[in-house]
Parts: structure tokens; sequence; C-alpha cells
């Protein structure tokens, strides 16, 4: 999630969310259960010229749900 939050100020969000998928997908014994870039604002499904955003994720491992959400504002921006 800490490099998901770095990616946001360089890259679009189709790339973030798939680096992060695939990191995800790598964990022993895991299933995603969600992992999307969506509005600050409403949580609807974030667009690229979005500024501010929540990556939420949602994994099992073995038979322990982690769940993750962080803010993630693009440079300059509050």
């Amino acid at each position: 999630m800490k490099e998901a939050r770095q990616d946001f100020k360089t890259k679009n969000l189709n790339l973030i969310k798939k680096n992060i998928l695939n990191k995800l997908k790598k964990i022993p014994n895991s299933k995603i259960d969600y992992a999307e870039v969506v509005s600050f604002d409403d949580l609807s499904i974030a667009d690229k010229n979005i500024k501010k955003v929540v990556f939420a994720v949602a994994i099992w491992i073995g038979k322990a749900r982690l769940i993750d959400n962080i803010v993630m504002t693009k440079r300059g921006e509050k």
C-alpha cells in the first residue's frame, strides 16, 4: 500500500491497481476479496482525473480476512 501511495503521484490508477493485485496474488494461501481505487468523495470507481482516492483492499490469508484502506492525494492537492 505504501508503494501505491507513491505511485499515485506519478502513474495512472489502472496501473497502480494492476501492480498491487499482482503483488497480492503472490501471497501464499491468499484469496483477494476486493481491491478497488475509489473516489474519496463518494466511493464511486475513480477515474484518471481524480485528485483524492481511497485504495480499498480485502484479502483472505488462510482463515483471516485482512482489510486495508489508504487515502491517496496527488502532490499539491489537499
